[in-house]
């Protein structure tokens, strides 16, 4: 199995969680011995905290380990900020994975406003990150890990066919 360096780096991005449930000998977690008490807020890598939101205390219950809070990366003022300047907005200052996460969380939840808004921020920032890398003038953007693919994509691919056009004249 093949695991990408930014689908790893993404699931290690940290997430506020709600314990559920008090969890015994689970407390070095926290910096103590004994137990993590339910509704302590600790941060986790998505990764784990995902797993613990889907995994149901006992087979009667529908209590999970934890609850998933929305990340400060999606807050209603980066949302906002993401409405009115998508192309304007500094994504990687958010994350530096921003784009990988938001499509992890709009896996896990349903979130259209999310799902809208980069989907409309996406297309607007691919013009531009192609714009750059075509043209690369000015100051160069500030790309999140995905944008900067998508950047060295279009900038490898321009090359290849300025050598092209070169190499037929």
């Amino acid at each position: 199995m093949y695991y990408d360096i930014n689908d790893i780096e993404t699931e290690g991005q940290r997430v506020p969680t709600t314990f559920n449930v008090t969890v015994p000998h689970l407390g070095h977690i926290v910096g103590n011995t004994e137990t993590i008490e339910s509704g302590t807020v600790l941060e986790l890598p998505l990764w784990l905290a995902g797993q613990l939101s889907t995994v149901q205390v006992d087979n009667d219950a529908e209590t999970t380990f934890v609850s998933l809070e929305e990340p400060a990366v999606f807050s209603p003022d980066v949302i906002n900020a993401l409405k009115s300047a998508p192309v304007s907005l500094d994504l990687a200052e958010q994350s530096t994975v921003f784009t990988n996460l938001a499509l992890h969380w709009l896996q896990m939840f349903d979130f259209p406003e999310l799902a809208n808004v980069l989907y409309d921020a996406v297309q607007q920032r691919s013009a531009e990150i192609y714009d750059y890398a075509v043209a690369q003038r000015g100051a160069q953007p500030q790309f999140d890990e995905s944008e900067r693919q998508l950047y060295r994509l279009v900038h490898g691919v321009m090359r290849n066919m300025r050598a092209w056009q070169a190499f037929g004249q």
